[in-house]
């Protein structure tokens, strides 16, 4: 994997947190082999060891192309029926499709799950207009829409994380040739981040300085949940990512080199956001 520093970073903080335990790294297809499903407690194991598996933390997993076949699928099926606990879950996961998201900003979904007429305002505060393809009814408006201002919005494909996005003269050349794949996205507004002046220091000595740069922050989450009873466990912030690039890129991955790992500057002018992050530290 090339993606490998925040994981290793992880398997650090569980055997300093507890050396007993034993952390094993696998592919799928090394599972079609190695992993045993108990129908009778419905524990799972790695056959050459007879360790239980208390967690299963997925690396890959999230695109088709990473079941390269029908026992990878079986491999996650059994992971899935187990006991262990799942990170994420197929539940989770499919929640992080775009079309969930896009389904959560329908009038009232929110409002279903969040009774605080305040909360569930604010929540609905944060959300970009989106919408899909697949009503015949406003199809034909919605792509209409799309071709006048091309530069106002962008195609995200119905897959969890980001990548694969299209923009500007991409979403007009799919609209013309391949329109009938406009199901297989959604489209969302886009978002407007305010702009700043900063330095970006790359590893490869390629440096930007004093270049124009927009930021993107993200929060982790940490829940654990029953998923047969929806009981929580843990549901708690556990802090946040900030990545920055310039102004003159759509893509947005450190791992790819086009934006950088940066941190929020907590001033007192922002008790609120500084109690926010520090409350669990």
């Amino acid at each position: 994997e090339r993606n490998i520093c925040d994981q290793n970073a992880l398997i650090d903080a569980v055997q300093k947190l507890k050396p007993t335990i034993r952390v094993h790294l696998k592919t799928f297809e090394q599972l079609t082999d190695e992993l045993l499903l108990d129908e009778n407690n419905f524990n799972i194991y790695l056959k050459s060891s007879r360790d239980e598996i208390a967690i299963v933390y997925y690396r890959a997993g999230y695109i088709p192309e990473h079941y390269i076949n029908e026992k990878c699928w079986y491999v996650r099926e059994q992971i899935e029926q187990s006991r262990a606990i799942k990170c994420p879950t197929v539940r989770s996961q499919l929640a992080g499709c775009k079309i969930v998201q896009e389904y959560l900003t329908h009038e009232n979904i929110i409002e279903k799950y969040i009774h605080d007429e305040n909360i569930s305002k604010n929540i609905r505060s944060t959300f970009a207009p989106m919408f899909t393809f697949d009503n015949l009814e406003t199809r034909q408006k919605n792509i209409n829409l799309l071709r006048e201002n091309p530069h106002d919005f962008v195609l995200k494909p119905n897959r969890e994380g980001g990548g694969n996005n299209k923009y500007d003269d991409e979403i007009l050349n799919l609209i013309e040739k391949q329109e009938n794949r406009l199901n297989y996205y959604i489209a969302m507004e886009k978002i407007l981040p305010p702009k700043c002046t900063t330095c970006l220091i790359k590893p490869n000595g390629k440096h930007l300085l004093h270049v124009e740069c927009i930021n993107e922050i993200g929060i982790y989450g940490t829940m654990v949940t029953n998923v047969d009873t929806n009981e929580e466990y843990i549901n708690e912030v556990a802090g946040y990512l900030v990545r920055t690039k310039t102004t003159d890129t759509n893509e947005g991955g450190v791992a790819t080199g086009y934006s950088v790992l940066d941190c929020l500057d907590v001033s007192e002018n922002n008790n609120e956001l500084s109690r926010i992050f520090s409350e669990k530290s």
